[in-house]
Protein backbone atom coordinates (compact mmCIF):
# COMPACT_ATOMS: atom_id res chain seq x y z
CA UNK A 1 0.00 0.00 0.00
CA UNK A 2 2.90 2.48 0.77
CA UNK A 3 4.31 2.01 -3.02
CA UNK A 4 0.74 3.00 -4.16
CA UNK A 5 1.16 6.32 -1.73
CA UNK A 6 4.56 7.12 -3.89
CA UNK A 7 3.30 6.66 -7.14
CA UNK A 8 1.52 9.53 -8.59
CA UNK A 9 -0.03 8.07 -11.06
CA UNK A 10 -1.59 5.32 -8.70
CA UNK A 11 -2.40 8.68 -6.76
CA UNK A 12 -4.43 10.10 -9.57
CA UNK A 13 -6.59 7.01 -10.07
CA UNK A 14 -7.94 6.54 -6.93
CA UNK A 15 -8.64 10.01 -6.79
CA UNK A 16 -10.83 9.78 -9.73
CA UNK A 17 -12.46 6.98 -8.35
CA UNK A 18 -12.94 8.47 -4.73
CA UNK A 19 -14.39 11.29 -6.67
CA UNK A 20 -16.99 9.59 -8.60
CA UNK A 21 -18.19 7.13 -5.67
CA UNK A 22 -18.65 10.34 -3.55
CA UNK A 23 -20.21 12.03 -6.47
CA UNK A 24 -23.02 9.00 -7.14
CA UNK A 25 -23.65 9.25 -3.71
CA UNK A 26 -24.65 12.97 -3.80
CA UNK A 27 -26.27 12.01 -6.55
CA UNK A 28 -28.69 9.27 -4.89
CA UNK A 29 -29.28 11.51 -1.90
CA UNK A 30 -30.64 14.33 -3.66
CA UNK A 31 -32.87 12.44 -6.19
CA UNK A 32 -34.23 10.31 -2.86
CA UNK A 33 -34.04 13.80 -0.79
CA UNK A 34 -35.68 16.44 -3.31
CA UNK A 35 -36.92 14.30 -6.27
CA UNK A 36 -40.33 13.64 -7.68
CA UNK A 37 -42.04 10.31 -7.27
CA UNK A 38 -43.57 8.75 -9.87
CA UNK A 39 -44.37 4.80 -11.11
CA UNK A 40 -42.38 3.37 -13.90
CA UNK A 41 -42.57 0.47 -16.36
CA UNK A 42 -39.33 -2.28 -16.73
CA UNK A 43 -39.30 -2.35 -20.28
CA UNK A 44 -35.91 -4.34 -20.96
CA UNK A 45 -33.13 -5.73 -19.01
CA UNK A 46 -29.42 -6.13 -20.73
CA UNK A 47 -27.27 -8.53 -19.03
CA UNK A 48 -23.34 -7.31 -19.42
CA UNK A 49 -19.74 -8.62 -18.66
CA UNK A 50 -16.72 -7.17 -17.78
CA UNK A 51 -13.97 -9.01 -17.24
CA UNK A 52 -12.29 -8.36 -13.43
CA UNK A 53 -9.36 -10.72 -14.40
CA UNK A 54 -7.89 -14.09 -16.32
CA UNK A 55 -10.41 -15.98 -14.96
CA UNK A 56 -13.52 -13.92 -13.35
CA UNK A 57 -15.58 -12.41 -15.14
CA UNK A 58 -18.61 -9.85 -13.58
CA UNK A 59 -21.94 -9.63 -14.52
CA UNK A 60 -24.04 -6.64 -14.15
CA UNK A 61 -27.40 -5.43 -15.39
CA UNK A 62 -28.94 -2.76 -17.31
CA UNK A 63 -32.35 -1.95 -16.26
CA UNK A 64 -34.31 0.38 -18.70
CA UNK A 65 -37.18 1.92 -17.74
CA UNK A 66 -40.00 4.34 -19.04
CA UNK A 67 -42.47 6.51 -16.95
CA UNK A 68 -44.07 10.28 -17.22
CA UNK A 69 -42.78 13.19 -15.81
CA UNK A 70 -44.77 15.68 -14.08
CA UNK A 71 -44.87 17.99 -17.08
CA UNK A 72 -46.55 15.03 -18.80
CA UNK A 73 -43.24 14.20 -20.64
CA UNK A 74 -42.70 10.59 -22.10
CA UNK A 75 -39.31 9.29 -20.66
CA UNK A 76 -37.29 6.25 -21.32
CA UNK A 77 -34.17 5.83 -19.14
CA UNK A 78 -31.83 3.63 -17.13
CA UNK A 79 -31.89 3.19 -13.28
CA UNK A 80 -28.97 4.48 -11.71
CA UNK A 81 -29.27 2.30 -8.61
CA UNK A 82 -30.00 -1.44 -10.66
CA UNK A 83 -28.81 -3.51 -7.23
CA UNK A 84 -32.30 -5.14 -7.45
CA UNK A 85 -34.26 -8.11 -9.10
CA UNK A 86 -36.61 -7.19 -11.58
CA UNK A 87 -38.30 -8.07 -14.91
CA UNK A 88 -39.68 -6.96 -17.60
CA UNK A 89 -43.32 -5.33 -16.86
CA UNK A 90 -42.84 -5.26 -13.57
CA UNK A 91 -44.00 -1.78 -11.91
CA UNK A 92 -41.63 0.00 -9.77
CA UNK A 93 -41.52 3.14 -7.73
CA UNK A 94 -38.51 5.79 -8.54
CA UNK A 95 -37.70 9.18 -8.40
CA UNK A 96 -35.95 11.67 -10.23
CA UNK A 97 -34.93 15.30 -10.59
CA UNK A 98 -36.00 17.64 -13.56
CA UNK A 99 -31.96 18.49 -14.05
CA UNK A 100 -31.97 14.56 -15.06
CA UNK A 101 -34.69 12.49 -15.70
CA UNK A 102 -32.86 10.35 -17.35
CA UNK A 103 -30.98 8.75 -14.63
CA UNK A 104 -33.92 8.02 -11.64
CA UNK A 105 -33.63 6.18 -8.98
CA UNK A 106 -35.08 2.83 -8.02
CA UNK A 107 -37.35 3.30 -4.66
CA UNK A 108 -39.18 0.38 -4.14
CA UNK A 109 -42.30 -1.39 -5.57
Amino acid sequence: MSELLHDPFSLIILSILAVGAISALVYQVRVRTGGHETEATVTQIIEKEMPDTDTVTTRYYEIYVTYHTQDGSYVEATLSNPNYEFYVGQKIRIKYIDSHPEAPVYIGE
